[in-house]
This record gives structure tokens, C-alpha cells and sequence, in this order.
């Protein structure tokens, strides 16, 4: 299956989600500003997509506007590893103009410790941030 949706948001903080899904992985670029209030709302939508399309890997890239608070980034990497935790689905996040997190570290950590008792018993099913897509697709490709 290989089709693409496209969601446009304009207002107090305008937004576009493009989700192309391939054979292998599902894609999602969200650029613009970060928009939703709700971080889980998010991943939920990645997560159905996903499902929808029966694929277990996600390539997710932001290419925001401005940088993320602190609190928004650690919501949003915390959000995504609740939401991920009982799925079988292996998620790349690129952070293209490293706007969104501060060090890839600091992703690895803040999802990791939603639901792994210890960053060390973290499995393959962790979600990984990169700041190049190709080195996330690789990622994919791997597992």
C-alpha cells in the first residue's frame, strides 16, 4: 500500500502532518509549530495509522518552527513511550533542525523510563531519536 494523507492546520499554532504509508514503514513529518495540547494524542495517531496499514515500523520527523520548552519536549518523549509500550511497533524519531530536544540522550531517557524499569532493560521495541533520517531508516532496516 502506498498512499499519503496530508493535515493542515492553520491558527494560534499552525501546523501540517504529512503521513505517506510504504510497504515497509509508515512516515510522518509534522512541520510547522508543535500543536497539540495532548503529546499522547499524537503517538495514538501515529500508533492507528500504523495498524491501519498492518506496519510495525514508524519513521517519525519534526521540522519545527521554534524550539520546545523543556517540560513540552520531556510530555511529548515520555507520551510517545507510554503510548508505544504495549505495541509491537520499532519508531525512528528525527528531530531535523534539532529544535525539539536538547541531546539525543535526553529522548533515550525521558521514553525509555515510561516503561522500562532501567534505560539498561530498554529492548529493541524503545523508540530512538536521530538527527538525520537516513540513520534512522537504517535503524528500521535493522530489526
Amino acid at each position: 500500500m502506498n498512499q499519503s494523507i496530508s493535515i493542515n492546520r492553520s491558527g494560534t499554532t499552525p501546523y501540517r502532518i504529512l503521513v505517506h504509508h510504504e510497504a515497509e514503514m509508515l512516515r510522518v513529518k509534522l512541520i510547522g509549530e508543535w500543536g497539540y495540547r495532548d503529546s499522547a494524542a499524537f503517538w495514538h495517531m501515529v500508533v492507528r495509522e500504523c495498524e491501519a496499514s498492518g506496519l510495525n515500523h514508524a519513521l517519525v520527523m519534526f521540522q519545527l518552527s521554534e524550539s520546545l520548552p523543556v517540560k513540552q519536549a520531556v510530555e511529548l518523549a515520555r507520551a510517545a513511550g507510554a503510548v508505544l509500550a504495549n505495541t509491537d511497533i520499532r519508531m525512528a524519531v528525527v528531530d531535523s533542525n534539532k529544535r525539539s530536544f536538547s541531546n539525543m540522550e535526553f529522548w533515550q531517557m525521558s521514553t525509555c523510563t515510561a516503561h522500562c524499569q532501567a534505560i539498561a532493560d530498554c529492548s529493541m521495541n524503545c523508540s530512538r531519536l536521530f538527527a538525520q533520517a537516513d540513520a534512522a531508516e537504517q535503524w528500521l532496516k535493522e530489526k
